[in-house]
């Protein structure tokens, strides 16, 4: 495995949130991941962040200023796509490590992408699943910033 990372669809909401912590690390997780190929998101990502872009962010992104962010900033990073083999997969993760059916699809799309750590506040904070690292970006910066030693956190 690569050291780059996968990211949850929680990290990309909270570069619109109301907590400015929160909101300054997934801006400078998004940049990096722009800038250099050190992260990446799934398809199923991509459709969780538009879903709750056009219900939870009701005034921030009309369907046309969604589709120029999903085209200038979720696209480039966007690299695994749904499959029989990623379905799969997620079932078996599901069933052995008895979390949900769609986060087991992330650590599925995680292992797919050959990443070393998936950013996510929705599973336990450096928990080992086939391999793929949890780790809970807004918890302890410098691990974040041992994990991705190009993010700058303004």
């Amino acid at each position: 495995m690569r050291d780059s990372v996968f990211l949850d669809t929680n990290v990309l909401v909270y570069s619109f949130d109301n907590d400015p912590v929160k909101e300054r690390i997934s801006d400078g997780i998004i940049a990096l991941a722009l800038k250099a190929p050190v992260a990446l998101i799934s398809f199923q990502v991509l459709q969780e962040f538009c879903h709750l872009a056009l219900r939870k962010f009701k005034g921030k992104f009309s369907a046309p200023e969604l589709r120029d962010f999903c085209h200038t900033t979720l696209y480039p990073i966007c690299k695994i796509y749904p499959s029989f083999e990623l379905l799969d997969q997620a079932l078996m993760i599901h069933g052995r490590h008895r979390i949900s059916y769609f986060d087991s699809l992330i650590v599925s799309a995680a292992i797919e992408g050959r990443c070393k750590y998936l950013l996510t506040e929705d599973l336990n904070d450096g928990q080992v699943i086939e391999g793929v690292t949890v780790l809970n970006p807004f918890t302890d910066e410098k691990k974040l910033l041992a994990v991705l030693p190009g993010l700058q956190l303004r």
